[in-house]
């Protein structure tokens, strides 16, 4: 997930509260019931559930796509190993062989 992307999702989550919750008019005071309030931190708290779930597994996804990197690496590294121990032993006997 690149920087740029949390700052994207707090935009959003910004201007799907204002979307929902518009701000006074001109010459109006803020005047929110207890109940209008109560409702809009229980969208505002589903939303960041719902993104901090997405998130989660987003992360779980990298984690399990990171193991296979690291098995993927072991894997060449004995291939490589082995296959430089392999030609060392033919160097070894076509020098011995002269």
């Amino acid at each position: 997930m690149y920087p740029s992307a949390g700052m994207n999702a707090a935009a959003a989550a910004a201007a799907v509260a204002a979307a929902r919750h518009p701000g006074p008019q001109p010459g109006q005071p803020f005047k929110f019931t207890v109940g209008e309030s109560c409702d809009r931190i229980k969208e505002e708290f589903n939303f960041l559930q719902a993104q901090y779930h997405n998130l989660k597994l987003e992360c779980e996804k990298l984690a399990s796509e990171k193991i296979e990197i690291q098995r993927h690496y072991v894997m060449y590294y004995e291939m490589s190993y082995g296959l430089n121990v392999e030609m060392h032993k033919q160097v070894m006997n076509f020098h011995l062989f002269l």
